[in-house]
This record gives C-alpha cells, structure tokens and sequence, in this order.
C-alpha cells in the first residue's frame, strides 16, 4: 500500500493509517474520501442513507442498517441461491432436517415443541407487552 499523500510504501494497513495520522496529523476518514472513495460509496444502496466509515482497509458500509441490508433485492436472491445449493429449499426453514433441529433444541430448551408453548416465554411476553403499553402510555400524555 502506498501513501497518497508523499507516495511511501506499506506492507499493512494499520502501519499505513499510523503513519497518515500521525505524520500527515490528518484523519483516515478524511484521507479516505479525497483519495480512495469511489463515486456512491459511503451511500446506503437501499435508502440513500449515509453509511458508517469501517476504516482504511474496509472503506464504508454498503448499508446504513441490517434491516436495508435484509430488504435488498439481491441479498435476498444470493441467500435463497445459498438455501437451495445448501438445504434444496429457498429458505433453510423448509428443510424438514432443520425443521427437527429446531424442534429437538426447543425440547431440550423449554420441554416444548415451539418456545411459544412455554409458560416462562408466555410470562416474558407478557411483561415485555406490559413494559411496552406502559411507554406508549407515557409517549400519548
């Protein structure tokens, strides 16, 4: 890796970013958009947000949040190609294979078939929707 700046060679990022830090006293975030960011870069592909900077050698995120990243088109199209070449099915949840993983570890976990069954998940839902009520309450006055 090469210095932009004065043009000095780095075998490591992190020798690289010290050195723009500490010898250029300017910051990676700053040395990264003048030099390295490509055009859109450091734009959410899905809501146009801005995305947080992961450093010198991860340049920025490709979304603002999971849930952009969930609802992209082709996230979404790459993980159904990985189910079916892995599982045969678009989602691993219709694999009956999975489908008994989860139920044995359900039974092993709360003596249930589904975690829903469980009266220790029926009391947290409950509190959570107590909890919940109680701040929606608080918001409205």
């Amino acid at each position: 890796m090469k210095c932009e700046i004065c043009g000095k060679e780095y075998k490591k990022f992190i020798s690289l970013s010290l050195h723009i830090e500490r010898g250029h006293k300017i910051e990676i975030k700053e040395y990264y958009d003048k030099y390295l960011k490509r055009e859109n870069e450091g734009i959410c592909l899905e809501c146009k947000k801005e995305t947080i900077f992961n450093g010198l050698n991860g340049g920025y995120r490709k979304f603002c949040s999971c849930k952009c990243s969930a609802i992209n088109k082709n996230n979404q199209e790459k993980k159904e190609k990985t189910c079916i070449s892995k599982y045969g099915f678009k989602s691993s949840n219709q694999s009956p294979e999975i489908k008994e993983k989860k139920r044995l570890k359900n039974q092993k976990h709360y003596g249930k078939d589904n975690p829903f069954q469980a009266e220790e998940i029926k009391i947290q839902i409950k509190k959570i929707h107590k909890k919940n009520l109680v701040l929606k309450i608080q918001v409205n006055r």
